[in-house]
């Protein structure tokens, strides 16, 4: 039920709109959708008012994600570059001139996806769907049908012309880091804390780190976010998760380990740069899921080692010293196949990814592939003889059988171009990636600039891209001075960067639960664990390797999922009195010293809490929350808007309306962006 995602008491007026639709005035479509939720009455019509919702929730609270949809619209018209993705999948190896396509092509970026098919695999399913189809539904295949053909047989034209030369030289960057990296000259003020705690460091700000970078600066605040500090208590809190705290075991579950992982983040005091990098950024990047080592305790347990082994880039920063413990941890073996990649039988996921997701990347800054599927089979060949077995001194771990490896002849890494290089081994592989590719430092630096600034970067500001490339590659591919000089930087803190990045479901849960602990009320960090589920994200668990589904995080379902999971801890019965078995009542929101505070200063309360810096337009919104209620009557029900003035003594009322509060602004373009 959408009743679920809001109070009555706020749901049918304008102020309502006001909040979830604020800054939407560009997008027609979407004010009149708000509009007519809000003076037409769809509600009476759930279904109804479950798209309404959510067309105005979040298509308005995410420009960035909007454009996207908006393009993926448009992404197989004739507008599309068929010849760039042929060319595309002949570098990944994925393309025969026949076979898949497994990328899609817009904006000028390729896009992850494991769901997308073949032009010539969607006018078959067309043609099928046309045989039962009718009226509308039939007019729309037909255009479907009529649109897949040109671009199938563009495809083929594309593929009849041969693949065009990979591997060319980038041209080198031109920008000056020092000057695009520029450091932030004014003073930091509460909004840039909040900002950079959304961004790069769980969400939720201490009280002292916030003290410290009001009177000290972006320098000495920077440096010491990312200053590692060890937390024995705090790793030892996580640990009784791995058997789901049951006191009569200590078996590791599947379920234990993704909550190991999750209270990782949820618990760190002094580490939340470090938590969010590892568990949010890295594994996202460097996915890989539980489930490949479900067997027994013993092999989940290889589930945390391979978390720990990636997190040491939070204190070493050496992307490269991760890539050469990755190829070799268990995990990763066992998830691309690494275990199995005999002489005889050579497997090439891993190779494929080695060079596609973790290092140089597809594509080079002019759309031309950075290496081949010839390049792919020889990495592939460098990389056999690993395997993972039981063994009497170490337990499960990768072990290596030369026997398996393939040492016959040379293998030549990026045949044809000015970096072409014989190698032998995996750790050559490495060392020819590092120090020969000219593309690895730029898509290192880009796939974190997407995550710590926003996803388009490579388009809105490649300089930026460039500048970071350079710093890194300056620091022999160490991640750690690189951010350093981006978390410092006029840049970061600019309107070009201020809520641009859709936050992942752990990342607003770990946010929500953090700051509501740090003002007492009592939570349960498993129903945490459970939103971000109910939201599109179980952490330790993704469902291919590319990371995150972020189409699915785009669903509105998913949304209204996740805020019904919040609501369910915000409405929990011991709160419902201002006595009561947990010491805590909603009272404890409301601004300290101040025993009779009006509905503007509750506002900027919570907002405060949550570290959100609200538009004028959406706190007019929440103060008609604070100011009135929704009454319902009669069958079919009509609603009225009643006057309920905002009255502190009244803690029935102070209960409903902070509730009120909180779902509203966590559905908030302020609080989901960062």
């Amino acid at each position: 039920m959408a009743w679920a995602l809001l109070s009555t008491s706020v749901v049918m007026f304008r102020g309502y709109k006001d909040v979830l639709c604020a800054g939407a005035s560009a997008c027609v479509f979407t004010e009149v959708v708000c509009w007519f939720v809000l003076e037409v009455g769809v509600m009476k019509v759930n279904k109804v008012f479950f798209a309404m919702v959510v067309a105005c929730v979040f298509f308005t609270s995410s420009p960035v994600l909007a454009a996207k949809k908006a393009k993926k619209l448009t992404e197989t018209t004739g507008a599309v570059k068929v010849e760039a993705a042929f060319n595309m999948q002949n570098a990944n190896g994925a393309f025969d001139c026949g076979g898949p396509i497994k990328n899609k092509y817009y904006a000028g970026t390729f896009l992850k996806s494991s769901k997308f098919l073949s032009f010539k695999q969607r006018l078959s399913n067309i043609k099928k769907l046309m045989k039962t189809a009718s009226g509308k539904k039939l007019t729309k295949y037909k255009k479907a049908k009529s649109k897949y053909a040109k671009l199938n047989k563009a495809a083929k034209g594309a593929c009849d012309a041969g693949p065009n030369v990979a591997n060319p030289t980038p041209t080198p960057p031109t920008v000056n880091p020092a000057v695009k990296l520029a450091k932030l000259s004014r003073p930091l003020t509460a909004q840039d804390i909040n900002h950079l705690y959304k961004k790069a460091g769980l969400g939720y700000v201490p009280p002292e780190m916030m003290q410290h970078g009001l009177a000290n600066g972006v320098d000495a605040l920077v440096d010491t976010f990312m200053t590692f500090t060890n937390e024995p208590d705090v790793d030892a809190e996580a640990a009784t998760w791995l058997y789901e705290k049951n006191e009569n075991s200590t078996n590791t579950t599947e379920t234990g380990v993704k909550l190991w992982a999750f209270a990782n983040m949820y618990e760190t005091k002094s580490n939340a740069f470090h938590k969010h990098l590892c568990f949010a950024v890295m594994h996202d990047i460097i996915a890989t899921s539980v489930r490949v080592v479900n067997q027994d305790p013993a092999r989940r347990n290889l589930m945390v080692k391979h978390f720990n082994t990636l997190c040491q880039i939070t204190t070493h920063g050496s992307w490269r010293q991760m890539i050469y413990d990755i190829t070799k941890d268990p995990v990763m073996l066992i998830w691309l196949d690494g275990n199995t990649n005999h002489k005889d039988r050579p497997n090439e996921n891993y190779a494929r990814e080695e060079l596609e997701l973790f290092t140089v990347g597809s594509l080079n800054r002019a759309g031309e592939p950075n290496y081949t599927d010839l390049d792919i089979a020889q990495s592939a060949r460098a990389n056999t003889g690993f395997n993972v077995l039981l063994t009497q001194t170490d337990g499960w771990s990768a072990t290596f059988n030369f026997n398996a490896f393939d040492s016959a002849g040379d293998k030549v890494l990026f045949a044809g171009t000015p970096y072409q290089t014989t190698v032998t081994n995996w750790e050559d592989v490495i060392a020819a990636i590092f120090e020969k590719h000219p593309n690895t430092a730029h898509n290192i630096a880009l796939m974190l600039a997407q995550r710590y600034t926003r996803e388009d970067i490579d388009h809105v500001d490649p300089e930026l891209v460039d500048a970071l490339a350079a710093v890194l590659k300056e620091n022999n591919f160490n991640i750690l001075p690189m951010l350093n000089a981006l978390f410092k930087s006029e840049w970061f803190y600019s309107d070009a960067n201020r809520t641009t990045y859709y936050r992942r479901p752990i990342e607003l849960a770990v946010h929500f639960g953090r700051a509501m602990r740090a003002q007492g009320m009592p939570i349960n960090m498993r129903d945490l664990f459970n939103a971000a589920v109910a939201g599109g994200q179980e952490i330790a668990n993704p469902e291919t390797v590319f990371g995150v589904d972020t189409d699915e995080l785009a669903h509105g379902q998913r949304f209204l999922d996740f805020n019904n999971r919040v609501t369910t801890i915000l409405t929990n019965n011991q709160f419902n009195t201002e006595t009561n078995a947990s010491n805590w009542n909603y009272r404890m929101l409301l601004p300290p010293g101040n025993p009779n505070p009006d509905s503007a200063a509750v506002i900027d309360r919570v907002a405060e809490i949550l570290g959100l810096d609200l538009p004028a337009v959406a706190r007019a919104g929440l103060r008609d929350i604070m100011e009135n209620q929704m009454r319902q009557t009669g069958t079919p029900p009509t609603f009225t808007l009643v006057p309920d003035p905002w009255n502190p003594a009244d803690y029935n009322q102070v209960r409903r309306k902070v509730v009120a509060l909180l779902r509203v602004m966590i559905g908030t373009r302020q609080f989901r962006l960062s």
